[in-house]
């Protein structure tokens, strides 16, 4: 979902879900006569405003239930009109560049969209800026000779689509197909203690990706879903700039795990979002999956794979 909003030029609010099973804020509804009327069920999520300010991004991230988010986005909204306005008004040679303007047309399509009921789930995942590298947790065993799918750049921009409790954690390597050979019942063992993981594929046309959940990958579940609406599922683009775009939970069903002693599945519906089997040969992703509204994440819907890992983000 994007919303425009203005600081010194325009920008957007975009979504980071934090999930359908986060907690209330309950010091704050025991504080607030009106908060006291919202369903227990009111869950918590991330968002953040995106602004570009002297050519470079600017990013605001907050916490917020759906009362909090309907009242802010209110106020992004009007931010972003009153920059509009500001803009149009300006001189023809102060007005800012292209690359430091957010068109309102595409801000204002999203937001049709969202009221039309049709969440969006995609979007581009950037690195993380360089004044934080220093803070980016380290990949523990990770070993540039095994060609590795997830990488330094990879982790760095999938831990802005993290939970907020999660980007700090250190990722371990718990299984690589190439390290540890072959077997879907040796990644089961590998993050039987690990409930937060980054699962990774590479097929044999190189295409990457993946997905993150949040529920230990157990057989114990088998034959039914689990996993909370924190997931995320991941497409890397191996074009030079390893672009990495996400599709976070539409909110259409709860399909997100599913661990057989025979496969391994992510999202559901009317195709996976991603499915392998257990000997880490063939796999399946959907051209369309409701659970994250993706599209297909490998070279096609049916694909051969070429290796395997998965981090623990502990």
């Amino acid at each position: 979902m994007h919303r425009s909003a203005s600081q010194e030029n325009l920008g957007t609010m975009t979504t980071t879900n934090s999930g359908s099973n986060s907690k209330n804020n309950n010091n704050a509804n025991n504080s607030n006569d009106e908060g006291e009327n919202l369903s227990s069920s009111s869950s918590m999520e991330m968002y953040e405003i995106l602004w570009k300010e002297d050519g470079e991004m600017k990013r605001l991230a907050f916490e917020a239930n759906a009362e909090g988010f309907i009242h802010v986005s209110k106020r992004v909204q009007k931010w972003s009109e009153e920059a509009k306005i500001a803009i149009n008004a300006m001189p023809a040679d102060t007005i800012p560049s292209s690359n430091d303007v957010v068109v309102v047309a595409a801000a204002s399509s999203a937001v049709e969209k969202e009221e039309e009921g049709e969440k969006q789930t995609k979007r581009i995942l950037e690195p993380m800026p360089k004044s934080q590298v220093s803070q980016q947790p380290e990949l523990v065993g990770y070993a540039v000779k095994n060609a590795p799918i997830i990488d330094q750049m990879i982790s760095s921009c999938l831990i802005s689509a993290l939970p907020s409790r999660f980007r700090r954690s250190a990722w371990t390597l718990k299984y690589s197909s190439k390290r540890d050979g072959i077997s879907l019942h040796s990644l089961y063992r590998a993050v039987r203690h690990s409930p937060a993981t980054v699962l990774a594929v590479r097929d044999t046309n190189g295409y990457c990706f993946g997905a993150f959940s949040t529920e230990v990958w157990s057989t114990q579940n088998a034959n039914r879903y689990f996993g909370t609406g924190e997931s995320f599922v991941f497409a890397i683009e191996k074009d030079g700039d390893d672009t990495v775009t996400c599709f976070s939970w539409s909110g259409k069903n709860d399909y997100f795990q599913i661990a057989k002693s025979e496969s391994l599945g992510v999202g559901g519906g009317s195709n996976y979002a991603l499915w392998i089997d257990e000997d880490f040969t063939r796999g399946i992703s959907g051209s369309y999956c409701e659970t994250y509204n993706s599209e297909c994440l490998a070279s096609g819907e049916d694909f051969d794979v070429l290796n395997v890992e998965i981090y623990g983000i502990d």
